[in-house]
């Protein structure tokens, strides 16, 4: 024997159309990812605490660092997972902070921290300068 192996027979165009229905179909079942408003990157610290639906401030405060920021919600990077549904985002940019409500929509490993998006629910303080 020489090492080399023989290439495989050619597929029948039977063979072509039912991998493409295959693929069609696992294509249709994948969850594509759609965005009502455009994101735009983002790299800011931001103070977090746990919330209730009204915005009670639960728990120990933590800080994370924002990826991107859109007009629906935010991403954020943590080195833990977030499981509250509901928290209360300090956000400060150049001099002026907001208190935001949001809702957690997303919490998924990326290496060695954890990638949470979110939506933006009420506005508390307003932006202050």
């Amino acid at each position: 024997m020489t090492g080399i192996e023989p290439l495989p027979a050619p597929r029948s165009s039977a063979d072509t159309h039912d991998w493409g229905e295959q693929l069609s179909d696992e294509l249709t079942h994948f969850e594509y990812e759609t965005r009502a408003h455009p994101r735009t990157k983002l790299t800011v610290e931001i103070l977090i605490r746990a919330s209730n639906r009204d915005g009670s401030k639960l728990g120990t405060p933590f800080n994370a660092i924002t990826t991107d920021i859109s007009p629906g919600g935010i991403g954020f990077l943590h080195t833990t997972p977030v499981g509250d549904k509901y928290l209360v985002i300090e956000l400060g940019v150049k001099h002026r902070r907001a208190s935001v409500l949001v809702e957690v929509v997303r919490c998924r490993p990326v290496g060695n921290f954890y990638e949470i998006g979110s939506k933006f629910i009420r506005l508390f303080d307003g932006l202050e300068s």
